[in-house]
């Protein structure tokens, strides 16, 4: 995903924050941080490192910890 995508514009040029991007796209970012690959995984745990705290960023983060190889 390039920077362009992560910040997507709409209509009125109107910029969705990361909490929105979160929120809005929680389901597909949870399957990669239980199903994704290892590439995936390390894009979605350096892209939570840039968000503010939040109830989407910490599930997402205990999903990525309890799929890490041992």
């Amino acid at each position: 995903m390039s920077e362009a995508e992560l910040d997507p514009r709409f209509g009125d040029d109107v910029k969705i924050t990361t909490g929105e991007f979160l929120k809005y796209n929680y389901r597909e970012l949870a399957r990669l941080a239980v199903n994704g690959t290892a590439k995936q995984k390390q894009w979605l745990l350096s892209y939570l490192g840039v968000c503010n705290d939040g109830v989407e960023k910490q599930s997402l983060q205990k999903a990525l910890e309890r799929t890490r190889p041992e």
